[in-house]
């Protein structure tokens, strides 16, 4: 049915190669990737070499990941959430260098920052947001989690050197911060803010 995966993943099957145009970033997303937790499972290479090396020949120079933050940095007030960051790491740093060599970057696509069930707030209230559909956002009007984003995003940056970049959807199915599905009033701080209550 996918026969198009096989001869992608053949390294004896080859693609037109294509004049670049001078337009870059030339940014796609593999077939061969899966949501979940791709730098995890070693097995599951979401951009093989023969994948790369017919992307790089069509005139892709970049491509993407889908991440979670906490899954790559330690969140700071469960540390627990956060297992197996340095493999991650690690395989990103991989994946980093193995895209290089056919000059295509890695870029990495936050969606951030994620919600947590109420359990989470008990030993955090301070950080409690807009609380919507049985899951609760970290209220991003709030310094500490302004903190971790901005130091989990660049510790990623010093423990991957030649990472491409990153892109944030921030009002995607997944609610992220207060506002991202139109909850903000309901927030006791993004509420005021906005003058709303």
């Amino acid at each position: 049915m996918y026969h198009f995966v096989k001869d992608l993943s053949d390294p004896k099957y080859k693609v037109p190669e294509y004049p670049s145009d001078g337009f870059s970033p030339r940014l796609g997303y593999s077939y061969f990737a899966l949501y979940g937790d791709p730098l995890l499972d070693e097995a599951s290479d979401p951009y093989p070499d023969a994948y790369l090396e017919k992307l790089a020949a069509s005139g892709m120079d970049s491509v993407w990941i889908h991440i979670v933050l906490h899954k790559l940095v330690p969140l700071p007030w469960d540390t627990s959430q956060s297992a197996g960051f340095e493999k991650r790491q690690r395989n990103l740093r991989k994946l980093v260098n193995r895209a290089a060599k056919y000059n295509i970057k890695i870029f990495l696509y936050l969606n951030e920052p994620r919600t947590w069930p109420a359990a989470f707030f008990e030993k955090n209230p301070r950080l409690k947001g807009a609380e919507a559909a049985g899951v609760i956002s970290l209220c991003t009007s709030h310094l500490d989690v302004q903190a971790y984003l901005r130091n989990g995003v660049a510790a990623i940056t010093r423990a991957v050197p030649g990472l491409g970049g990153f892109f944030s959807i921030t009002a995607s199915e997944n609610r992220t911060n207060c506002w991202s599905h139109n909850q903000g009033a309901v927030c006791p701080r993004c509420g005021r803010v906005a003058g709303l209550r």
